[in-house]
């Protein structure tokens, strides 16, 4: 009977853990938005190349790499991965922090339809509505 209640409960925290809510509020409208289940962004210690990208991406993981896209800044970028879930996704990226020339790797969000909306990074960006707040 204990080891029922004990899993009973580990599986109900697992859940919770992975049921979260993820949302921001984009002109006054909350959003939501879910984790991508094969999309991870990775910022690099230079501005590496695909084909280091994907010796990195061989050497730490067995999840078959789809596509490499470049962003606005020079050291990150978004790595799609084939057959992967949420669950995968969110292990690699804990894997992957801080290690080697990965400088840095979180989770992509997408919208309701899956398309992509958002990234987290380490940085924090402030958009003052008057130079004087």
């Amino acid at each position: 009977m204990k080891k029922l209640i004990t899993f009973l409960l580990m599986v109900s925290s697992l859940n919770i853990v992975y049921a979260q809510d993820y949302f921001m509020y984009i002109k006054g409208e909350k959003r939501y938005f879910e984790v991508s289940p094969n999309k991870i962004l990775v910022e690099f210690t230079d501005d590496t190349d695909t084909s280091t990208i994907k010796n990195i991406v061989k050497e730490n993981t067995s999840f078959q790499l789809s596509r490499i896209s470049r962003t606005d800044n020079k050291k990150m970028k978004l790595l799609s991965f084939q057959g992967i879930d949420k669950a995968q996704t969110i292990g690699l990226i804990k894997q992957w922090k801080n290690k080697g020339k990965i400088l840095y790797s979180d989770v992509v969000f997408v919208n309701r339809n899956g398309e992509e909306t958002a990234a987290l990074t380490d940085q924090i960006v402030v958009r003052l509505k008057q130079e004087s707040d």
